[in-house]
């Protein structure tokens, strides 16, 4: 593979990675409002699952990236 090929894949898969992460930003903010405006803990226990997810997002990218910049720097 071309390394062109290989850095449009790398900045395609970062902006989705990015997608991602702000989209459980985002769900984890409405899912914290929303067990305050009820007073429902279960909601807050949602909140903190998708915290554990986007740290397993943000461990997974930055896996990810370390993985390609080794290929980059043997290649």
């Amino acid at each position: 593979m071309a390394a062109k090929d290989q850095i449009e894949i790398a900045l395609g898969e970062s902006a989705a990675f990015q997608k991602l992460t702000q989209g459980l930003r985002h769900a984890i903010e409405a899912a914290v409002e929303i067990s305050t405006l009820r007073s429902d803990p279960n909601w807050m226990q949602v909140s903190l699952l998708m915290e554990k997810t986007l740290s397993n997002v943000q461990n997974m990218h930055n896996n990810a990236a370390m993985r390609a910049v080794k290929g980059r720097r043997f290649n």
